[in-house]
């Protein structure tokens, strides 16, 4: 087989991953997309076949023979997990190349909520109690064992705060235990166990970073604002945690511990983690790949890089990693990554007009993807219709960032009113 151009390796590329076929095209790398076989019948996981020069689906992550035995004609240079149900799969195939990789031993733990916080249990760090079954009385005689009055339970494997329910009360628990338990992930995947696990009460931030030869640099955190902690993934909006501010050396330093722990070597990693009453960290969860649903070039602007341009640059330039690696960080400006929430319904009768939201000074970028004839769907977490949009603002000051941050909801909700009237 002749091949010109160096190969890398895209499993599951949707989501967050679904334009690196394109951005590494530009830059002189074929790309292979790899998926699985459960999740390639489904609507919300398609790709652009023009993006890659061949597809392979396998079966499960343990059924990759036949799928390495072809890409070893390829010789890929790289193996990169697209989004966060490719992160298994990408561990197993990078396994068997000379590729960057992550520590293979420990693969599950990056994937499965019960072995990462067990790990983290494992290496001495700070983890909250859990269990995982598919008995109910197990949760209940655990729980009761464990003093707690108030419990999360979730998937072992899913992703976008998928069937994550807070309970108090042991009917709270049994109806949320049967409505995962047997039931599909997002993912296509079955739950045959529940992870129930403490409850961590207090503020909640978001953590990216990237890692290369196992050196990890913290590149922004952002901090939850809601008005409804009672429920889960339920912020209005995230702000930005400058440097120089006592809880960022806190949660990077925490960070950097929990990707060693978890033997995060290279790459991309998104992690959620709450700071009790008491000023201690927990990790809710960690993934080993791109943020989701950011817009690279605002990181970029505040940063000089982004964990998408450092991916990039992770294959072409790694010195440039390297570089970055040793930088002390510092944002150019205050910023705010707003959530989108519909209070209405409705048949949208006209594409939305983006131009009257580039007229609030700070807002630097808006995603709102409502076309005529969709229908807008009330935004309802326990119903599972997501949010519709996001928006970032950035400032010199908080005040100015407070003062559009106003403006900006004010014209949300008009929009949301004159599409569907």
């Amino acid at each position: 087989m002749t091949q010109k151009r160096p190969v890398l390796v895209i499993v599951c590329g949707y989501s967050s991953g679904a334009f690196l076929a394109q951005e590494f095209d530009k830059l002189g790398f074929d790309c292979i997309h790899i998926t699985l076989n459960r999740l390639a019948s489904l609507k919300a996981f398609r790709i652009n076949q023009n993006d890659y020069i061949a597809e392979l689906i396998v079966e499960d992550e343990t059924k990759i023979e036949d799928c390495i035995k072809k890409l070893q004609t390829y010789h890929p240079t790289g193996i990169i997990a697209g989004c966060e149900c490719g992160v298994l799969l990408a561990d197993m195939i990078a396994a068997h190349f000379d590729v960057y990789k992550n520590e293979s031993e420990i693969s599950l733990a990056r994937r499965d909520k019960y072995y990462m916080i067990e790990q983290l249990r494992k290496q001495g760090l700070t983890a909250q109690k859990q269990i995982k079954t598919n008995i109910l009385s197990d949760i209940f005689e655990w729980q009761k064992q464990c003093q707690l009055d108030r419990i999360v339970l979730k998937p072992l494997k899913s992703a976008v705060s998928d069937n994550v329910y807070y309970c108090t009360t042991q009917r709270e628990t049994e109806a949320v235990f049967q409505s995962i338990l047997n039931e599909p992930t997002v993912y296509n995947e079955v739950n045959t166990e529940v992870l129930a696990q403490e409850f961590i009460d207090g503020t909640e931030y978001i953590v990216n970073a990237f890692s290369f030869n196992g050196k990890h640099q913290i590149i922004d955190i952002w901090q939850g604002v809601n008005n409804t902690p009672d429920l889960v993934s339920n912020d209005l909006y995230a702000d930005l945690i400058g440097q120089s501010e006592a809880v960022h050396q806190k949660l990077g330093n925490y960070t950097k511990e929990v990707l060693t722990a978890l033997g995060v070597k290279y790459g991309a990693s998104h992690s959620e983690i709450r700071i009790n009453s008491r000023g201690i960290p927990y990790l809710i969860e960690c993934g080993v790949r791109l943020s989701g649903r950011i817009y690279s070039p605002v990181l970029e602007k505040l940063y000089g890089e982004s964990q998408y341009s450092l991916l990039l640059k992770m294959y072409t330039d790694p010195n440039v990693i390297c570089e970055f690696l040793k930088r002390p960080l510092s944002p150019t400006h205050k910023a705010r990554y707003v959530y989108f929430k519909s209070n209405i319904d409705g048949l949208i009768k006209e594409d939305v007009n983006l131009a009257s939201f580039y007229q609030i000074p700070s807002l630097v970028y808006v995603d709102l993807p409502l076309k005529k004839g969709d229908w807008l769907h009330k935004t309802c977490k326990v119903k599972k219709i997501h949010r519709p949009g996001f928006a970032y603002l950035l400032a010199s000051t908080e005040e100015k960032i407070e003062r559009d941050y106003h403006k900006l909801i004010e014209l949300e909700q008009k929009t949301y009113e004159d599409i569907i009237r």
